[in-house]
């Protein structure tokens, strides 16, 4: 859907039902700090509920270790600890998702930039926010 994703070589994506463990589950990087997208499964339909990003860029251009994409989407209490209980509450058949590291040793697109473009797509194409992106 994003062609502004399409240049990333370190990426991928995973799944998560109401009874998968999301560290298990979880793939992404746990040494790049990138943008993630997150797309809910259910009744058969699928949409984009959250973009996000891992991770701010520092003073001196560096991010901290504990800033990955790995701890981010597990980690971080505003996602990762909510997902499991989101997907019981909601009904939601599974999530799909995609990660993708923007900045490494190759390639220097600051996370927070790339969520905001990928961000400014979504609402041109529907007119908001993706609904687990409350504010922006």
């Amino acid at each position: 859907m994003f062609d502004e994703t399409k240049k990333y070589k370190e990426t991928g994506h995973f799944f998560l039902r109401s009874d998968s463990d999301l560290e298990t589950s979880c793939n992404a990087s746990k040494s790049g700090n990138g943008v993630f997208i997150v797309n809910q499964l259910k009744h058969g339909r699928i949409d984009i509920v959250l973009i996000g990003s891992s991770g701010k860029i520092q003073k001196s251009g560096s991010f901290r270790k504990t800033d990955c994409l790995f701890n981010c989407i597990v980690k971080d209490p505003q996602f990762g600890l909510s997902w499991i209980n989101r997907i019981k509450k909601e009904n939601i058949d599974g999530l799909d998702i995609y990660w993708y590291v923007t900045f490494n040793q190759k390639t220097r697109d600051i996370p927070f930039f790339i969520q905001s473009l990928l961000l400014q797509r979504y609402f041109e194409l529907y007119g908001r926010l993706p609904d687990w992106n409350v504010e922006f």
